[in-house]
């Protein structure tokens, strides 16, 4: 990707509080995270618009992709959970298969989204898809699989109670 000059922290801000088009600076976002841009501080860009931008949250995506760990921070503080929550679970199915950050990066990128309600059985499903192991994913695997784990055993836990609620229940008293 060629180089261009992004505009800064004041120009994003400018221009949102203007009220222009958020679709340039949408692209420019974009940019900045793909090429891991390290004169453009995505992440403060995000804190600095906060919810007054209507950021795409294709860039969520493309944050966690790329490792931009400050950046899912600070977009999942932005973002409406809700609205996002397709794109927290594509982000993560995108950790499965990109190399382009650490795996430290990529696992504490896994915690935010799972923290913020991403499905880790979408990531799950992706990852029994891929041939062979990636040693720089398994400590994501690792996390996903004690997640997953941690809900069956509580959903199993919550059966088990209401049966024994239920019996209680039905068993004539003394």
């Amino acid at each position: 990707m060629p180089h261009r000059e992004l505009p800064s922290i004041e120009d994003f801000r400018r221009a949102v509080f203007a009220g222009l088009s958020t679709g340039a600076l949408n692209d420019d976002l974009k940019y900045a995270v793909r090429t891991r841009c390290k004169e453009t501080p995505v992440h403060e860009i995000v804190e600095a618009l906060g919810c007054a931008a209507r950021i795409d949250l294709e860039i969520i995506v493309d944050a966690a992709e790329f490792g931009h760990v400050r950046t899912i921070e600070a977009l999942v503080g932005v973002v409406d959970a809700a609205e996002a929550q397709d794109y927290f679970d594509r982000a993560l199915i995108g950790l499965s298969t990109n190399h382009f950050a650490t795996p430290q990066e990529y696992l504490k990128i896994a915690k935010v989204l799972l923290a913020h309600g991403a499905d880790p059985e979408a990531y799950e499903t992706t990852c029994r898809q891929l041939s062979g192991s990636d040693a720089r994913k398994e400590p994501i695997h690792n996390l996903f699989c004690d997640v997953i784990d941690a809900r069956e055993t509580a959903r199993d836990t919550a059966r088990q109670e209401e049966w024994n609620r239920r019996r209680a229940a039905a068993s004539p008293r003394r």
